[in-house]
């Protein structure tokens, strides 16, 4: 219907001209009469008859003409309308484009600001171990220097004093054997003088026997002002090894300070050094040597004098004054201290080759019936060792080790057999364990041998010890000797593990005692480790060939 309604509704340039059509008439009309009567009065408006016209226009074609404009509008507001909401549409689209792509932008620096803040944490904790582990290294070089001119001071001062005592002992007064008083009648029988002397002192004699003895005190003058003077130089070096530890104890506690995590690690330090200076303050309390404090110095002297000077600390002092001596256990004084011995089994090597001999044996592993010993141990036990050397299986103590190793530099060999594969043989130059105070950290170097990886050090150099009552290892999942057995420098976790249980099969995946050799394990049945000092084989032949 609006269709046809449409098309029968007459355009607007059809109303104009219908318009102009209609009113021509009367125009012919009126010119006719204006050239007949001149005097006519023309039209003020000559579109006048138009609007007349149009004024007389049917009301469908004006009720038309309303529509249209009507539809005209409305049309015109539709598509406005729509123009406008397509337009907030569009705004609305690039409003969230944007703001997503401005959320997206923040996304990414947040994530890169974390990643900068984690990689700076990751920074400064690498930074702050490596300088811990500077300073506790520095610290240990200077805690080991002091503590050997403190000794050997030690050592100088009681040997100069022994001298100075054995010197005043040795002065005898030889006086002539004569009668002791001028009254008697009967002369010495131990007299060596004639029976006809004279019962009396002569003067010759009394100035004789008063010479002898002022120049006899002359000497003993002499002998006490060196004395004096040794006492004097000693006491002014003591000063200055107290001065040094009263820096060493400034630097401890300001490493304490700062690191409040460090408790006994420099402790013990300080205190060796305390303990020595104490020995030579002791020495040194009195200048005047009365008769007392010689009575005391003679006294200790003579206790000083029944201990053995020669005391073997480890195999190779065995070896060394025995060469021939057969592999066996051995009594021996790591801490050189004669009430404090360990029993121990010394590889004396091949006869023939005599420097091949001295070693001390720290672990030994066989794998019979399944393992002799248990090693999963708790942490004083592999302090002091257990088990009995030469008898199955045995662990040395942690405590010796640490005696021998710091006082000069060990090497350390590993020998070990695998189920399947054979033996092989891995050596280090470099081996030392320090004291209880730092967890017996192991310090290992200088890697031969014919196993193709050096699993020793790449995973343990620099570890602490671990058991299964004392955690110190590196892994933060759990405990390496709760998880794999036995005590040992474990990191997170191994590479060589040799206080663990005994394989009950070739399973090399097993959590067994093992050694990673290249992408596979060795499974072991029979380890023997064993160390002694660095170069021992060259010394050893040097001393014998002299």
């Amino acid at each position: 219907m609006e269709a046809e309604r449409r098309s029968r509704r007459p355009s607007r340039a059809c109303l104009f001209l219908a318009a102009l059509a209609c009113s021509c008439p009367a125009a012919t009309a009126a010119a006719a009469t204006t050239s007949q009567a001149f005097n006519t009065t023309l039209l003020d408006d000559p579109l006048e008859p138009i609007w007349n016209r149009l004024d007389g226009l049917s009301t469908d074609i004006l009720r038309d003409f309303q529509s249209m404009v009507a539809e005209i509008v409305e049309t015109t507001s539709t598509s406005l309308e729509a123009k406008l909401q397509k337009l907030d549409t569009d705004v609305t689209t690039k409003f969230e484009a944007i703001n997503n792509n401005v959320l997206r932008r923040l996304s990414d620096v947040t994530n890169q600001t974390s990643r900068m803040d984690a990689s700076l944490q990751a920074w400064n904790s690498q930074y702050l171990t490596s300088v811990r582990q500077q300073i506790a290294a520095s610290y240990q070089e200077v805690e080991t220097v002091v503590g050997s001119k403190i000794a050997a001071l030690e050592n100088k001062v009681l040997e100069h004093i022994n001298n100075k005592i054995a010197s005043l002992m040795s002065f005898n007064l030889t006086l002539p054997q004569h009668s002791p008083a001028p009254s008697s009648s009967a002369s010495s029988s131990s007299s060596t003088y004639s029976s006809t002397a004279s019962t009396a002192l002569s003067a010759e004699d009394s100035q004789s026997i008063v010479n002898q003895l002022n120049a006899k005190l002359v000497a003993i003058d002499a002998k006490l002002e060196d004395l004096a003077d040794k006492v004097n130089a000693a006491t002014s070096t003591l000063s200055t090894i107290n001065l040094h530890v009263a820096k060493i104890n400034d630097m401890d506690l300001d490493r304490m300070a700062h690191e409040p995590g460090i408790t006994g690690e420099t402790q013990a330090g300080s205190q060796s050094c305390q303990t020595l200076v104490d020995k030579v303050s002791e020495l040194m309390d009195n200048t005047q040597l009365s008769s007392d404090v010689i009575n005391e110095l003679e006294n200790r002297l003579a206790e000083m004098s029944k201990i053995p000077t020669n005391l073997p600390r480890d195999c190779s002092d065995v070896h060394w004054y025995n060469p021939s001596s057969p592999s066996g256990v051995y009594e021996v004084f790591p801490t050189l201290d004669v009430k404090n011995s360990v029993s121990s089994w010394c590889a004396m090597g091949d006869l023939s080759q005599k420097e091949s001999g001295g070693w001390t044996v720290i672990l030994r592993r066989r794998n019979t019936t399944w393992g002799l010993l248990d090693f999963n141990r708790t942490w004083d036990e592999y302090t002091q060792g257990f088990g009995n050397p030469g008898e199955g299986e045995w662990w040395f103590s942690l405590d010796a080790l640490h005696a021998l190793t710091y006082r000069q530099p060990y090497e350390i060999r590993f020998l070990i057999h695998d189920v399947e594969r054979g033996s092989f043989v891995a050596h280090y130059n470099t081996f030392r364990v320090e004291d209880e105070g730092h967890q017996f950290r192991l310090i290992v170097d200088g890697f031969s041998g014919n196993i193709s990886q050096d699993a020793f050090k790449t995973k343990h150099h620099g570890r602490s010890f671990s058991t299964w009552d004392r955690d110190n290892d590196n892994w933060d999942k759990g405990s390496c000797a709760i998880n794999n057995g036995g005590g040992w420098w474990f990191n997170a976790c191994h590479y060589t593990t040799l206080t663990a249980p005994f394989p009950t099969s070739n399973d090399r995946n097993a959590r067994t005692i093992r050694w990673l050799n290249g992408e596979t394990w060795l499974v072991l049945d029979d380890v023997t480790i064993e160390v002694r000092p660095n170069n021992y084989a060259l010394r050893f032949n040097a001393h014998n060939f002299e």
